[in-house]
């Protein structure tokens, strides 16, 4: 994880060999709060994360500021 913004409502993260993209809304029960947690925590311990997205085809290349990500994992 390279940089994590939150813009408004809204959180962005950056990853290595990717664009920006929109985690979520803060302030949607949707489970946004419990992915940013995960992002924090691997962002300060060092590991690496994968994010998933619901939407098929959905494209890592481009920057998406609208779609919300679906599911934070960390490895060891």
């Amino acid at each position: 994880m390279i940089n994590i913004q939150l813009e408004g409502l809204k959180i962005m993260y950056l990853q290595e060999g990717a664009t920006w993209r929109t985690l979520g809304a803060i302030n949607n029960n949707d489970g946004t709060k419990e992915r940013y947690a995960a992002l924090l925590s691997a962002q300060m311990s060092g590991k690496p994360v994968m994010v998933e997205y619901l939407q098929d085809g959905y494209d890592c290349g481009k920057v998406d500021y609208g779609t919300p990500a679906f599911l934070v994992r960390t490895y060891q």
